[in-house]
């Protein structure tokens, strides 16, 4: 396996000694980039009271989630930070639903990547 990662290359997922995940892919065509500095971000958190609206044609849906964060007995703790996060769904994501979240690499946002079935309680 070399030490970069180009446009093209499959999605490798491997688990280092810290048993941490590193995404293996390089987002800018430009120049090689080391693997190492590839670490999804990925939090949880729950929408704000409009939700986060649904994308139109080739304009990403937005809207403020807050964050959350596992606590003790498996508790999501608000940390009261509140962040726009962008959605690439046709469908908005409903008010006060729960979500995983993660970062785009290149601009830092913060995306919707899969929304609970249910509303927060």
């Amino acid at each position: 396996m070399s030490e970069f990662a180009f446009p093209g290359d499959p999605l490798e997922i491997k688990a280092s000694e810290w048993n941490q995940v590193r995404r293996q892919t390089k987002p800018n065509s430009s120049q090689a980039v080391p693997r190492s500095q590839f670490i999804p971000e990925t939090y949880y958190a729950k929408a704000g009271g409009s939700g986060v609206s649904a994308r139109s044609g080739s304009t990403l849906g937005s809207g403020t989630v807050t964050l959350y964060y596992r606590g003790a007995s498996n508790v999501l703790t608000t940390t009261g930070i509140e962040v726009t996060c962008y959605n690439i769904s046709g469908t908005a994501v409903d008010a006060d639903a729960w979500l995983i979240i993660s970062r785009e690499y290149t601009s830092r946002d913060f995306v919707v990547v899969v929304e609970s079935c249910e509303a927060a309680s």
